[in-house]
């Protein structure tokens, strides 16, 4: 596909712009420069490990993390949009 595609962050198939739903696992797509860019695995800050987005909406987007300093305590993380 062309530029005007968008990848699936879970199974990575090319889709088109104006679909919101993944032709080929049915998972929600991600905006381009959209929140929901922070990636499962991935550790902020040396600290926080991200384990799964939450929820998302306008302003931002919410997930569940741990926080390798204090135990691998559950905590959320709020990722804020930069469009606002």
């Amino acid at each position: 596909m062309d530029s005007s595609s968008i990848f699936c962050h879970t199974c990575g198939a090319a889709n088109q712009l104006h679909v919101s739903l993944c032709h080929t696992c049915g998972q929600p797509l991600q905006i381009p420069g959209a929140t929901e860019r922070l990636l499962i695995n991935q550790f902020l800050k040396q600290r926080y490990c991200i384990l799964a987005c939450v929820g998302a909406g306008g302003m931002g987007a919410v997930y569940k993390a741990e926080d390798t300093q204090l135990g691998n305590r559950k905590v959320a993380v709020k990722e804020m949009s930069q469009s606002h």
